[in-house]
């Protein structure tokens, strides 16, 4: 499987994990949707991390250099969380959805939220990397 067919892979899987957690915990246990979004979200990132660092591709390409950076890495992840979860709960709050599928439309909202807040991060980190390597003498 090529990188960008795997990377699609991992990111719908834990895309995957992160609706159905939210809906699963909302609707069948009667969780609020802030700590259940929490809860989905945290699992998400975490099948992410681990599936990512699963693969055997070369760790020193720049790609593969933002997952073996814990702290870029996780502080990002948190920042996504907190976006995404801000997102839910002020979209819960004014919309009051009621039922799962309302519920999963609005999580797109606020998966497309912290989808731009990874996105910059990691392309920031990638930057920076590339910017590093190539200031280095040879």
């Amino acid at each position: 499987m090529n990188l960008l067919r795997r990377v699609l892979a991992i990111g719908v899987l834990a895309t995957l994990v992160d609706v159905v957690g939210l809906v699963v915990l909302v609707e069948r246990f009667g969780w609020q949707v802030w700590l259940a979004d929490s809860v989905a979200v945290a699992a998400a990132t975490l099948v992410s991390y681990l599936l990512h660092t699963a693969r055997t591709t070369s760790a020193g390409a720049p790609s593969r250099r933002w997952f073996h950076s814990p702290g870029p890495y996780w502080s990002t992840a948190l920042a996504a969380l907190l976006v995404d979860v801000g997102v839910i709960t002020l979209l819960d709050w004014l919309l009051r959805p009621g039922w799962w599928l309302p519920l999963a439309m609005i999580k797109v909202c606020s998966l497309a939220v912290a989808f731009l807040v990874r996105s910059s991060n990691y392309r920031d980190l990638m930057f920076r990397a590339v910017r590093q390597t190539q200031s280095e003498p040879a």
